[in-house]
């Protein structure tokens, strides 16, 4: 017994000395947080909006909702078909909205007229061997909201427009290039896009252009 407790004492000794060898530990606690950037908040995923409940103003809201049926316990990447339903009937009957489409918020839709309350869900590769449908949210359109009907913008007739059309177009095309010569902000922006110009034509690629810019692909879609 008085073995076992001279032996037991030098380890404790040992344990301590070597404890002290070593440098004062390092604690982390709050003043170790870094402050996060709040442009990357939006950034990380899509979430389910409106929220449940919300009361929007605009007039339809925007659509969006989680790319995986089982987010945020599954970040796999997988390519997902979505039906999207907007009813007014709480159980999304008859939906008045019902469109499928590959990505996970669509928002080229008419204005809602005929309820206050709005009742959404979205299915998930519906069809198929995995389909699964949310639960069903809800969302109340304010009384002053804005209306945007943005149904127009599925199947824009771009061919008429000519080009260019996207931004600058024929109606406002002449009062843009204006200003670069009456707005100082656009005058100055436009001599900047200029130098920036002439500088990349001395390039030794610019005359001598590479074949091809393509890469290996990447081994999954995302």
């Amino acid at each position: 017994m008085v073995m076992r407790i001279g032996i037991a004492a030098i380890v404790f000794l040992c344990l301590l000395t070597a404890s002290h060898a070593r440098a004062e530990p390092v604690r982390i606690g709050a003043g170790a947080i870094v402050p996060e950037n709040a442009r990357s908040i939006y950034c990380r995923y899509l979430n389910w909006r409106p929220a449940d409940g919300e009361t929007v103003t605009l007039n339809p809201p925007r659509m969006s909702w989680p790319y995986r049926a089982d987010w945020p316990e599954n970040w796999s990447d997988a390519l997902h078909m979505f039906t999207l339903q907007i009813s007014s009937k709480p159980d999304c009957s008859d939906p008045i909205v019902e469109v499928t489409c590959p990505l996970n918020f669509y928002n080229t839709i008419p204005a809602l007229t005929g309820a206050d309350t709005w009742y959404w869900r979205v299915g998930y590769d519906v069809g198929s061997r995995s389909e699964k449908w949310s639960d069903i949210r809800s969302f109340t359109i304010a009384e002053d909201a804005a209306v945007w009907d943005r149904s127009a913008l599925a199947q824009p007739d771009l061919a008429e427009r000519g080009h260019p059309r996207v931004c600058f177009n024929t109606d406002n095309l002449e009062q843009v290039r204006a200003l670069g010569q009456t707005n100082p902000g656009s005058k100055a922006a436009l001599e900047y896009m200029q130098r920036q110009a002439d500088t990349i034509m001395q390039k030794d690629w610019w005359d001598n252009f590479p074949q091809t810019d393509r890469g290996e692909e990447p081994k999954q879609a995302f």
